[in-house]
């Protein structure tokens, strides 16, 4: 059993996962976050994989950037963090850099580009 964490809507403090949540948790889950560092109380997390209430979790966002070197996080068996490229495929130089090419294109002979996500900066 895992519970992966995606961001579906925006979430405040109230909503975080913290020592409460994980500890409703079944005996040996894993947590996953792929969302945002900030939504999964770091050192409750950390916490419960020590003491084996959580076999692990997998973290790909963390709170505060970078982390330091004695971080809980990185210092506990169990716990593995990747530096926000979960997403990160063997395929995503095949899909996303033509895409990126295209829109460069795009806005270099002022038409706006297809794939454009946050309009507001573009001018």
């Amino acid at each position: 059993l895992h519970l992966s964490i995606r961001r579906q809507r925006q979430m405040c403090i109230r909503d975080r996962i913290g020592s409460g949540q994980i500890s409703r948790m079944k005996q040996g889950a894993i947590l996953i976050n792929t969302a945002r560092g900030g939504l999964v109380d770091e050192k409750a997390l950390a916490d419960a994989v020590r003491e084996g209430r959580l076999l692990g979790a997998g973290i790909d966002c963390v709170e505060e950037e970078p982390l330091s070197p004695d971080d809980p996080l990185l210092n506990t068996p169990g716990i593995i963090v990747t530096p926000h490229i979960g997403g990160g495929t063997a395929d995503i130089a095949d899909r996303i850099i033509p895409m990126l090419v295209e829109d460069i294109e795009d806005y270099a002979q002022g038409k706006t580009p297809r794939h454009l996500v946050n309009g507001a900066f573009l001018n």
